[in-house]
């Protein structure tokens, strides 16, 4: 029977020592300087903090030693132990000679020999012992390594054992036999500690070896583990000496953790969680092995604890503090191992863990009492009590003043005048950072506010330099979301970008921009290494598959050229060739000798392939074959045979054309839903992937075609227009539109993936890298780089109906819900999303659940302002003819619905019957929006510039007032009928719905708002729209900016507050909604949200660590006089 194979060791080793030949052992530059040091016969001492790999290095320096032919002893003084008194001195010397004796292999007997000299002292048997034991009986050079040393400190006769060793060293000069014998001390301790008695010589001998961090190069060995691809593998090592900073045992602890964890995505996903599990978490700190050691040797009594950790604070708040190696205060401070010096003799902490757990506050609270000073400082204090209460009370009130002044007006100028002069009066710093952090704050949320994700986020940043604040932390981790932790490089234009596209390479990214230039961008740090210019906008690029030519498309009013870059020479290799009409996508083939481009022009749009040298047409233009067609996007096959040009009319249908490329002739075509603005053949070339585009379009779909069939594979509604791109592996289709961002999609199956990234304004462009692992989107005047996430999970919408969801509502309870989706209204129970009933045809419609739960209310469009209004009741339907475009909402006690249209008609009918409670209410201008008084008794309508009040029995005109001009989408009545809510050109404006007045100035309105709405107890107003939440308390007077969050899926217009007094099953909360947030066009979930302020977990890690990241990941910089966050690109 075989024996069972002991387990195998992991490839990383946390804690004890490293056996020598482990894959994991890092070698730094102390291995060397310690071998060739002994080598050289030099005493060593590696004095340092704990964990930092002593022993480790120690053993494989033994076992080269021995590889050498030099003879290696070990002794762990742990292992002899620490007794005091007379005997016990006698037990702890032998113990070492007996170490020594084995690890030798010394044939002599020991014990006779020792007790033979037992009326010598201990010291001087272990100094014989050296001269007639080890070096009569073992031939050649000898090291001994003596461990653990700092466990003698405080040993009545440890000043003995270090005098001896250090006779050893002596005895040199006059015995050339102790030239054969080296030792090597080892342990955290300082070696003045080693000899404490002040009158014997200190012990000065022997060269230090300094036990460094790992550094990147020095870890690579450690990448091994964490990844099978290397370039991941890289990524994952170097987030974690992010953390650890090379700090072996923590280094090698989160390699472990990342491993057994597995593939969790991005390197910061991978690795983040590990860190704060393993250290940063409340437990962690407590309980960790290495934590637990540093704070122990921080955590000192009396006046040398104080000055201790005065020290590491100071140099925790980055001040600048010159490293005194002699001073032992600072020796200590770095035995305890949390700073290290600098090369430029600096002490800085010693790496993020260590900066996230001892904090400033932390050393504050560890800090032992002064009770002298305490006392001093009590005496001083009665004795200057008048003028200190004047200068800590009345001294800072109007620099106070103006700081909130400057706050108000986002004003840096005036903040940081008011903020200097606060801190410079002892008494009135804190309240100086304090104000300071809410002035950022303040402007974090103004940008929040009008959808400026980026500077909000680096605006939280700031403010947390002042202070620590979950709220800011909070916020900032919302920002920055699921999606901002794959943004690697965010590159911003002058002007709007037009096209973008990867060298082959990978290591450039081209862009087109309105002001005629072409800029190369390195993809690897972002910068601009060179700009192509040209006279008139630049709208399509391609690169040579060389990589050596970029092909541009220059747009002008009434005609455009083609320019090929020469771009070793950085200019034009022909002249430009000029076109009519507009050039809108070029591509190359793959072979790099033709180039192709598409556009429209007069008649008719059309497509052209061109000889790539020298750009003479090949064929006659290649026409899309409907007059005026525009070709709006062109790509070959990857064999180079078929060319595909998307055509895309502005309204109605489009669809691709089919071209051989080597003879022109068509040879197919392929019918969309609407136009195609986009096209992308799959690497194997059996597929085509098309975006929709174009305006009046009934459905925008994706959709993959098998071009041996001519017949879509699959597709996919979108809602909007669509970028399409295949990745190069043919893995991923990723999608890029206005409403829902880059969305990645499983290629085979249709499948919706996981992973969305947003970038403000919609992804007008997309284009994946050429080894697919990242993609580039642009949109407006900016350009981001994302990394592509690694393996997305498949993602299950929480529900999911066929065809597009045109609208949700939600039962009052959130027991289910009514979904209009693909042509047809259904009921939907919350808890399993599983159809409870399917009720009428809804096409184009809404729908409505009435606040008693008891009506459903369905609208149906037949086009124009001509629909129909089903209403159901106990499971039975009514239906009515009834003039409908616009929206509808029940009175609260549900026994009405009002109804209106855009072409100004309101109509307010019976919620049991439908009928007209009154004749239509005709209005001078198409409504914008309807409210009931929460007393039901008036019902108020926006149209145009005005807003009017009427009588729900009777329609009688109650009361009219005027509003200013652009009123938008949407109204809100507050709970007591007295304030209206309008979205505005401007902002929300504010009205008193009895006098007619403005209240205050119109405030931020967030883009594409689509809601406004008062909670039921009146405390607060909230606009959403897009994938923001904007909210204001509200007082009945004022309304004040409490939070702008961003939303993780697309606001659908329903919601629900909590039902009162605690009976809502589904909805426990207090100031909160539960909206319903789209995933996809047929996919969505709800979500609690907190009128409050985001929920989402708190950005971790220190301010400027934070700043330093963000900054550099989103192009921009402070700066100006007002120190507004601007692009930091030229």
């Amino acid at each position: 029977m075989s024996e069972t194979a002991p387990p195998a060791r992991p490839f990383y080793v946390t804690g004890g020592t490293l056996k020598p030949g482990e894959p994991s052992y890092v070698e730094r530059r102390a291995d060397t300087d310690l071998f060739e040091s002994l080598l050289a016969g030099d005493f060593c001492y590696v004095l340092t903090a704990r964990q930092m790999g002593k022993s480790s290095l120690m053993a494989r320096t033994a076992k080269r030693l021995g590889q050498s032919g030099i003879a290696a002893a070990i002794v762990d003084l742990t292992q002899i132990g620490s007794e005091r008194g007379t005997e016990a001195a006698a037990q702890w010397y032998f113990g070492v000679a007996n170490k020594i004796h084995q690890q030798l292999g010394i044939t002599a007997p020991l014990r006779p020999w020792w007790q033979e000299r037992s009326d010598l002292s201990s010291v001087q048997r272990l100094t014989d012992l050296f001269r007639e034991l080890v070096l009569a009986h073992v031939p050649g050079r000898i090291v001994v390594f003596v461990d653990e040393i700092d466990s003698t400190i405080g040993l009545p006769f440890a000043d003995d054992f270090f005098a001896a060793l250090r006779a050893c060293y002596n005895a040199r000069a006059t015995d050339d036999a102790f030239g054969r014998l080296t030792f090597v001390l080892l342990g955290v301790a300082t070696p003045d500690q080693l000899i404490r008695d002040p009158t014997r010589t200190p012990f000065n001998i022997g060269k230090r070896i300094d036990l460094t961090d790992f550094t990147l190069d020095e870890a690579q060995v450690l990448a091994a583990g964490l990844h099978a691809d290397a370039d991941e593998a890289g990524q994952r090592l170097g987030r974690v000496l992010h953390w650890t900073g090379g700090h072996p045992y923590l280094t090698q602890a989160v390699c472990r953790a990342v491993r057994d964890k597995g593939d969790t995505g991005t390197a910061e996903e991978a690795v983040d969680p590990q860190v704060a599990e393993l250290f940063l978490a409340a437990r962690a700190q407590r309980e960790e092995t290495n934590l637990k050691h540093t704070r122990a040797r921080l955590e000192r009594r009396g006046a040398e604890g104080r000055r201790l950790l005065q020290l590491y604070q100071r140099v925790r708040q980055g001040k600048v503090v010159a490293d005194q190696p002699s001073a032992p205060l600072f020796a200590q401070l770095k035995l305890a191992g949390v700073v290290k010096a600098t090369a430029e003799g600096r002490l800085v902490v010693r790496n993020r863990i260590y900066e996230t757990v001892f904090t400033s506050a932390w050393a504050r609270g560890a800090m032992p009492a002064n009770r002298g000073g305490q006392l001093a400082a009590a005496t001083l204090a009665a004795a200057c009590a008048g003028a200190l209460i004047w200068y800590a009370a009345f001294q800072p009130r109007p620099y106070e003043k103006a700081f909130r002044a400057a706050i108000e007006d986002d004003g840096y100028s005036g903040a940081a005048e008011a903020y200097a002069a606060l801190h410079t009066n002892p008494f009135s710093r804190k309240k100086a950072d304090v104000l300071m952090l809410e002035f950022w704050a303040q402007r974090a949320l103004k940008y929040a506010l009008t959808g400026d994700r980026d500077r909000s986020l680096l605006c939280n940043l700031q403010g947390l330099k002042y202070g620590e604040n979950e709220a800011l932390r909070r916020q900032a981790g919302n920002l920055i979301g699921g999606d901002y932790e794959h943004l690697q490089l965010t590159l911003r234009h002058p002007a709007s970008v037009n096209d973008v596209d990867f060298s082959p390479d990978g290591k450039t990214l081209a862009t087109g921009s309105d002001d005629g230039n072409v800029r190369l961008w390195s993809t690897g740090t972002g910068a601009l290494t060179s700009t192509l210019s040209y006279t008139s906008s630049i709208y399509a690029l391609d690169f040579s598959p060389d990589g050596k030519v970029l092909a541009a498309g220059s747009v002008q009013p009434g005609r455009s050229a083609i320019l090929l870059w020469d771009l070793s020479r950085r200019r034009l290799a022909i002249p430009p060739l000029e076109q009519r009409g507009s050039v809108s996508d070029l591509a190359f083939s793959p072979d790099g000798r033709l180039l192709a481009f598409g556009g429209s022009g007069n008649p008719r749009g059309y497509a052209q392939i061109l000889d790539a040298r020298t750009g003479k047409p090949t064929f006659p233009p290649l026409v899309g074959g409907n007059v005026g067609l525009p070709v709006q996007a062109v790509e070959f096959s990857p064999d180079g045979k078929v060319l595909a040009a998307g055509c895309m009319p502005l309204f109605g249908t489009g669809g691709v054309k089919l071209w051989n490329a080597q003879s022109g002739r068509r040879i197919g075509s392929l019918s969309t839903d609407a136009g195609v603005m986009s096209v992308s053949f799959s690497p194997d070339g059996r597929r085509l992937a098309t975006g929709p585009g174009g305006i009046l379009v009934l459905r925008h779909t994706v959709q993959i075609w098998d071009l041996a069939k001519a017949a879509a594979e699959w597709s996919i509604e979108t809602g909007d227009w669509s970028q399409v791109a295949f990745s190069p592996n043919g893995q991923l289709l990723a999608t890029g539109s206005g409403a829902s961002g880059v969305q990645f999609w499983e290629a085979a199956s249709g499948l919706p993936l996981e992973t969305t990234l947003l970038h403000e304004g919609g992804v007008a462009l997309l284009a994946f890298a050429p080894r697919g692992k990242a993609i580039a989107t642009a949109s407006g005047d900016t350009v981001r780089i994302w990394k592509v996430p690694a393996n997305p999970a498949p993602f299950r919408p929480q529900y999911h109906l066929e065809g597009s969801v045109q609208r949700v509502a939600q039962s009052p309870d959130g027991m289910f819900l009514a979904v209009a989706a693909g042509g047809h209204a259904r009921l939907l129970g919350t808890g399993t999303g599983n159809i409870a009933r399917s009720l009428s045809p809804a096409q184009d419609g809404e729908v409505a659940i009435s606040p008693d739960g008891q009506t459903i209310a369905i609208a149906n469009r037949f086009g124009g302002y001509e629909g129909e209004l089903t209403l159901w009741r106990e499971g039975l339907p009514h239906q009515v003819a009834a003039n409908f475009s616009g929206g509808m909402v029940f009175s609260p006690d549900g026994q009405a619905l009002a109804i209106w249209s855009y072409d100004g008609a309101a109509e307010l009918r019976d919620a049991r019957t439908g009928m007209q409670r009154f004749p239509a209410l005709r209005l001078d201008s198409g409504v914008t929006g309807v409210a009931f008084l929460a007393d039901g008794r008036a019902l108020a309508v926006a149209s145009g510039t005005g807003l009017r009040f009427f009588d729900v029995k009777t329609g009688t005109l109650l009361r009219k007032l005027s509003l200013p001009d652009g009123v938008l989408k949407g109204l809100a009545l507050s709970p007591d009928g007295r304030v209206a809510a309008l979205p505005t050109g401007s902002g929300i404006l504010l009205v008193d719905a009895v006098r007619g007045r403005l209240l205050g100035s119109p405030l931020a309105l967030p883009a594409q708002a689509t809601t406004i709405a008062f909670s039921p107890d009146g405390r607060w107003l909230f606009a959403a729209g897009g994938r923001w939440l904007a909210t204001w308390s509200w007082d009945g007077q004022r309304a004040v900016a409490q939070s702008s969050q961003l939303l993780d899926g697309f606001w659908m217009q329903s919601f629900r507050f909590p039902l009162p007094s605690g009976r809502d099953p589904g909805l426990v909360c207090e100031d909160c909604i539960q909206a319903v947030l789209g995933d996809t066009a047929n996919g969505f979930h709800l979500k609690t949200l907190s009128l409050a302020g985001p929920s989402d977990p708190p950005v971790a890690g220190s301010p400027n660590d934070l700043l330093e990241k963000w900054q550099g990941r989103l192009g921009l910089t402070f700066g100006g006089d007002e120190m507004r966050p601007v692009p930091g690109q030229p």
